[in-house]
């Protein structure tokens, strides 16, 4: 008996409790559409999915992919290998893939295949739980089935965030965190880096999340709490920059213009009920991911987030670590040189953030002196001195004035 595949999913938002349907996506002919639905648009709470790409209207979205704000809610490299390991079925195309994560990813949208209620969510896993959780993630990158059920429950949980790195979702304190662990091919201890580095950029007054390092058993887990999550219940809707910024053919030269901070400012300008302090903000972000090589701060890894409160926002930093593999170029553009990592490229569009060169050199100033003691926090994070060498001669190889200084002594 032949299966065919499902072709529509009805879209919920959570963002005030209990789910109120938001609209209807489907596929046909490999062509997607979006529309609202009519009590979304008569609802004085109602939110535009994405106010640059998918205007709150009547109109009926087209387009051949899925629409960038609900292509956010899939799972990337890791969540894939979640569901493929504990489903025996592979979903067959992006709607049954975003009927596979049921809620469970970033921000306040929720899927069904009917229109009128949702699939209950399981609990996410207590920290209690870790112990279980990592012996099936070492099952997942062995690419072996998981077939206990209850098991299945707890780490299915996770399995609609993005990245390639094992990941999950717990819950502790009233709280709920993502867990991110180590890999079995890390060149260096990536989990004492990542926390070393939000450290360096909560002290620089950068939007962070609460994080903190737990040990289970001998293996140390990154614990970053959930910026869209008060007590367990959504808080606001999420848009990646990559899907705010929309832009499908990447050439070369779009690095020195819109695929770039410079495009996200952009976007700040036009979303942000707070513009100012964003551009500040993320301008500041670029200045710390070239000092201390973050070069993988691609898109994805930059986003938005909505809540009746505040409206639209940059949302809260994440995923920040040195790549001493690459260190030359970022995965998006600095300034009129492209990608290339240096202070002096990250100085060459301040009035694109709103800021004066006096500013902009400010900026450049204090992130470089936070920078320069960078092995002061690997080594509170554990990072093995072998790799707090390398890491720190990365984070201290620009000197204010953006030149490149000898190794610096460790």
């Amino acid at each position: 008996m032949s299966w065919t595949p499902i072709s529509k999913a009805y879209v919920f938002s959570t963002l005030a409790g209990e789910p109120k349907p938001l609209g209807v996506v489907a596929l046909q002919d490999g062509v997607f559409s979006f529309g609202y639905a009519k009590s979304w648009l008569a609802d004085p709470d109602a939110y535009s999915l994405d106010p640059l790409n998918i205007p709150l209207t009547e109109a009926r979205h087209q387009s051949n992919r899925l629409f960038g704000a609900l292509a956010d809610s899939l799972p990337d490299n890791w969540g894939q290998r979640v569901i493929l390991a504990t489903h025996r079925q592979t979903p067959a195309n992006a709607i049954e893939w975003l009927l596979t994560s049921r809620g469970r990813g970033v921000g306040a949208l929720t899927y069904s295949a009917s229109r009128s209620h949702i699939l209950p969510n399981n609990q996410p896993p207590k920290l209690c739980d870790l112990d279980r959780l990592l012996g099936a993630m070492d099952d997942i990158q062995a690419s072996r089935q998981i077939d206990d059920p209850e098991l299945i429950h707890l780490i299915e949980y996770g399995s609609s965030f993005g990245g390639a790195r094992p990941k999950t979702i717990i819950q502790d304190s009233g709280r709920e965190w993502l867990a991110k662990l180590p890999r079995k091919d890390d060149t260096f201890d990536q989990i004492g880096a990542e926390a070393a580095s939000l450290a360096m950029a909560r002290d620089l007054g950068l939007n962070v999340p609460d994080f903190r390092i737990h040990v289970s058993g001998d293996q140390p887990i990154l614990l970053v709490a959930r910026f869209d999550r008060d007590s367990g219940y959504p808080t606001a809707h999420y848009l990646s920059g990559e899907s705010a910024l929309n832009i499908r053919k990447i050439r070369e030269t779009d690095f020195a213009k819109d695929y770039s901070y410079a495009g996200l400012a952009a976007i700040i300008r036009k979303l942000s009920d707070d513009a100012r302090p964003d551009l500040k903000e993320l301008y500041t972000r670029m200045v710390f991911n070239v000092a201390i090589g973050n070069t993988d701060d691609h898109l994805k890894n930059h986003g938005f987030v909505f809540s009746s409160s505040s409206g639209w926002r940059l949302a809260p930093v994440f995923d920040l670590l040195p790549h001493p593999e690459q260190l030359s170029d970022h995965a998006i553009g600095i300034g009129l040189q492209g990608r290339l990592s240096s202070i002096e490229n990250a100085l060459s569009r301040p009035g694109v953030f709103g800021l004066s060169d006096i500013e902009a050199r400010s900026v450049v100033r204090q992130v470089l002196e936070v920078a320069a003691e960078a092995r002061s926090y690997f080594i509170k994070y554990g990072v093995p001195e072998a790799d707090c060498r390398t890491l720190a001669n990365i984070c201290s190889r620009f000197t204010v004035e953006g030149q490149e200084p000898g190794p610096s002594p460790c």
